[in-house]
């Protein structure tokens, strides 16, 4: 006796009645029985893994890249913030730090230069304390504070 061909499976649910022909048994239409080359009982072909598409500019890549291990040792100068890894957050922090930079107007300058001066601080300095802390130093009522950021200088 010739020996039968391997029991195939069927993926779709045959319809009811006689079974189609083989053109359309192979064919992938709704409602038809599709054939699978794969024997009864064989384990299902492992699935690729779902990966997200990958950005298409180099700043929108680097920012999709995972970030490096927690206890990697930062680098030299490191101050453990965040990182920025490209993309929208560095465009965002370089155009607020070119902004808190700009030249005031003449005269809140001119008032700025003479309070630090009056407070022995450069106006870099000063400039940063209103930046930071939003307020405008003398030497009468912030004279620990002003003490404090004299002794900060390299």
């Amino acid at each position: 006796m010739p020996a039968s061909p391997p029991a195939r499976r069927t993926q779709a649910a045959a319809p009811a009645g006689p079974g189609p022909d083989l053109a359309q048994a192979t064919s992938a239409r709704p409602g038809r029985r599709v054939l699978s080359a794969r024997p009864l009982g064989a384990a299902e072909p492992p699935q690729p893994a779902a990966t997200p598409a990958r950005p298409r500019s180099r700043a929108a890549a680097a920012a999709f890249d995972p970030p490096p291990p927690h206890d990697a040792t930062p680098s030299r100068g490191h101050n453990q913030g965040p990182p920025l890894h490209g993309g929208f957050l560095v465009y965002a922090w370089r155009r607020a730090q070119a902004e808190a930079w700009t030249p005031p107007r003449p005269e809140v300058l001119r008032r700025r230069l003479k309070y630090a001066a009056e407070c022995g601080l450069t106006l870099r300095e000063y400039t940063l304390e209103i930046m930071e802390r939003g307020r405008w130093l003398t030497p009468e009522k912030d004279a620990a504070r002003i003490a404090q950021i004299k002794s900060l200088r390299r």
